[in-house]
């Protein structure tokens, strides 16, 4: 059996994790395992720790202000941006982006996070999905490309 999917959450006002519990159960459908993580409880040395071996790591984020983390995902942010090489070469990712259209950085945390992920070595299963307030929509679309990803590479096993 396949080890669960990681599916990290960085919220303020609860929109991220609303997202995040959709694409659990979405998966769930679909026949995957996952397991919700707050990026409140997560840090830099996690996300390498999960890369010890092949891992999926799915981001649901949202931008605060003029494109920063939200507060619970400040820590884990500022940690990755030190990192160093390529320490997550292990993983396999994708970001859906919540965010706002009102402010003048759109979604820009979510791409900053997805930037970095590729930039420490992740592969991208998926595009990442910027999201405005509506986020229902651009979360099952996301998802579906999600799923579509992890089911080709299942089938290619």
């Amino acid at each position: 059996m396949s080890k669960p999917i990681t599916i990290l959450f960085a919220t303020t006002t609860g929109n991220a994790e609303d997202a995040a519990n959709t694409v659990a159960a979405k998966l769930k459908s679909a026949g995957f395992d996952s397991t919700l993580v707050s990026a409140a409880n997560w840090t830099a040395p996690d996300v390498v720790n999960l890369a010890a071996e092949p891992s999926t790591l799915l981001v649901v984020a949202s931008t605060w202000g003029e494109g920063e983390p939200p507060d619970d995902a400040i820590p884990l942010w500022d940690t990755l941006k030190e990192l160093d090489g390529t320490p997550l070469t292990n993983i396999r990712f994708s970001v859906l982006a919540l965010g706002d259209r009102s402010y003048e950085i759109f979604c820009g945390f979510g791409a900053n996070l997805d930037e970095r992920l590729e930039q420490l070595g992740g592969t991208r299963i998926a595009a990442r999905v910027d999201s405005d307030v509506d986020y229902d929509g651009p979360t099952q679309e996301w998802t579906k490309e999600v799923i579509s990803a992890l089911s080709s590479d299942l089938a290619a096993r």
